[in-house]
């Protein structure tokens, strides 16, 4: 008797606590979200951020033709970017997807812990390799062969988000449910320049940037180059977005996670 009542309290535990954060209980939180108001040619893109500590939290920068692509399968999009996770501020996740192939979203070890000041993140996009940088040292790269397909034009997407996440499981995402809110991470420039080797396709309809070199402080919304977005196209990313949680300062974005 003993043994079952142990036995049914584990499984109602693991019910309880280990589950999934399913689209309803999103309602219940909300993120911060910017998109570029035009697509991007490939190029380089410089953010001097600082990443949360509070579990359950992701901040993530990346570039996407999900619009363009039109695909029900979200997997089938292109995507480039990095994620900065709470749960292990001493690493970061470089992401290249293609054609629904992952080619890479694990950790990278930073030696240093990134939520406790800035750095510089860059991803350096041509035609015959793609690199990740961090504070100007070489993360990863991806080959020619890979690289020279995802010379597309492309949205860019900011954000900070509770993560889809199971509790405690070792997928490494931590649960938002535990967190003490709200949450804050930091992003004060971002930098762009053109690569002017690569041009957009000539039956291309959706806007690129005509400037050569972007630059912003995020001491205001810069119309121009963002828009606040209520979604980040990205399936698997489900919470509710405010505008009310970018908060522009003059030393730059406050991003927050909050319960509602």
């Amino acid at each position: 008797m003993r043994q079952s009542l142990l036995l049914l309290l584990i499984f109602v535990s693991h019910f309880s606590f280990a589950q999934p954060i399913e689209p309803e209980n999103y309602k219940k939180y909300s993120g911060a979200c910017l998109s570029s108001t035009q697509f991007y040619t490939s190029g380089t893109y410089v953010f001097k951020a600082k990443a949360s500590n509070t579990t359950g939290t992701i901040f993530s920068a990346y570039l996407t033709d999900f619009e363009v692509n039109k695909s029900e399968d979200y997997l089938k999009h292109i995507e480039l970017g990095f994620e900065l996770v709470s749960q292990n501020t001493h690493s970061i996740k470089c992401v290249a997807v293609l054609n629904g192939r992952k080619y890479h979203i694990q950790d990278f070890v930073l030696g240093f812990d990134a939520s406790a000041d800035y750095h510089t993140y860059k991803i350096v996009q041509q035609k015959n390799a793609i690199m990740w940088l961090v504070d100007g040292k070489l993360i990863w790269s991806l080959a020619p062969e890979k690289a020279v397909q995802l010379l597309k034009p492309m949205r860019l997407f900011v954000n900070f988000r509770p993560a889809v996440s199971h509790c405690d499981s070792a997928d490494g995402w931590g649960c938002i449910r535990k967190a003490i809110l709200p949450a804050h991470a930091f992003i004060k420039q971002f930098k762009y320049t053109k690569n002017q080797e690569v041009l957009p396709s000539l039956n291309f309809k959706f806007n690129t940037f005509s400037k050569n070199k972007i630059k912003d402080g995020f001491s205001t919304l810069n119309a121009k180059l963002w828009e606040f977005a209520t979604i980040d196209l990205i399936k698997g990313n489900k919470p509710l977005y405010k505008s009310q949680n970018n908060i522009f300062g003059k030393n730059g974005l406050k991003m927050q996670v909050n319960r509602d």
